[in-house]
């Protein structure tokens, strides 16, 4: 199946959460402790997700300094498909 990338596509914080521990090797982090909706509604830019499927592959959260600066952070994905 082909990925689709998408900005400011549509994500939850226990997909985002497995991702990053997948592709960061950390434990699993709960909606309490790291909650991605609630922190790229108020600091960022935007982000992309990349879904194969219904599932999230990928995602990278622009930050946004309120004025002419943007950074990537937290690029993350997951194992390749099997072909």
């Amino acid at each position: 199946m082909a990925v689709t990338l998408l900005w400011r596509g549509a994500f939850t914080n226990e997909e985002v959460n497995a991702l990053h521990a997948e592709a960061f090797q950390t434990r699993l982090y709960d909606e309490s402790e790291w909650n991605w909706v609630e922190a790229t509604g108020r600091h960022s830019l935007g982000w992309v997700t990349a879904r194969d499927g219904e599932d999230l592959a990928g995602f990278v959260n622009v930050l946004w300094d309120g004025g002419g600066r943007s950074t990537t952070e937290r690029a993350a994905s997951g194992p390749p498909a099997p072909a």
